[in-house]
């Protein structure tokens, strides 16, 4: 389920439509916690928010992180703007076989994670 796994990011949408995967280097992580308490790793920076869930609506509150600056690898602060963005248009989940899919308001695909 969502609070009994950390989560890992495989891919995520991009402003053109496309998805893509992390920075090779980088580790994006989720953990949903069942207080829903939300932490991680933006890639750079750890981060720290909230969360709620029910049904397969979810929810992500306010999102504070880190401020250092990453230098390597080249576009990782801008990875972890648009992660941490994404996060908090969250609208919808789906967790099937292992991976956790989350929608936007709009039903569009915008983060899948995988259990790890």
């Amino acid at each position: 389920g969502l609070t009994s796994n950390r989560w890992q990011l495989q891919s995520y949408s991009t402003p053109s439509g496309g998805y893509q995967q992390p920075l090779p280097g980088t580790e994006i992580t989720a953990r949903f916690g069942a207080d829903g308490s939300l932490s991680g790793s933006a890639g750079c920076n750890s981060y720290n928010g909230t969360f709620t869930a029910y049904d397969q609506k979810l929810r992500v509150n306010r999102l504070t992180s880190g401020q250092a600056l990453c230098q390597s690898p080249a576009g990782i602060m801008d990875q972890e703007g648009t992660f941490l963005t994404l996060m908090q248009r969250a609208g919808s989940m789906s967790i099937s076989a292992g991976q956790l899919t989350v929608f936007d308001g709009a039903g569009n695909r915008i983060l899948e994670f995988v259990n790890g």
